[in-house]
C-alpha cells in the first residue's frame, strides 16, 4: 500500500512522538512537496502507524506552519492564512 507515493512509510527517519496524555508513538518523517495556497512548500510529514485517531500523516510546526503566517479574528470566526515570502 502506497500513502502520498511513499511504498513503505517505516523507511523514513524514525522519531518519538507523544499526545496531550504524554503517550509515545513512532513515526517515520519524509519530506515532501505539498502546494499550499498556490506556493509550492518542501516539509516533513511523519507517518505514525499507531497514532490513537488512525490518521496516520501529520503535519506539524516544523517545516509546515513554521512556513505560514496564521491569524484569527474570534470574533468574526475567521482563519487567515498566508505563506511567508
Amino acid at each position: 500500500m502506497s500513502i502520498l507515493g511513499i511504498g513503505d512509510i517505516t523507511t523514513g527517519d524514525r522519531i518519538e512522538l507523544a499526545v496531550a496524555t504524554g503517550e509515545a508513538h513512532i513515526a517515520y518523517v519524509h519530506r515532501l512537496e505539498v502546494d499550499i495556497l498556490g506556493q509550492r512548500l518542501g516539509i516533513p510529514v511523519a507517518f505514525c502507524p499507531g497514532w490513537p485517531s488512525g490518521t496516520q500523516n501529520l503535519l506539524g510546526m516544523r517545516g509546515f506552519l513554521d512556513q505560514l503566517l496564521v491569524g484569527l479574528d474570534h470574533a468574526a470566526k475567521t482563519l487567515f492564512v498566508s505563506a511567508k515570502r
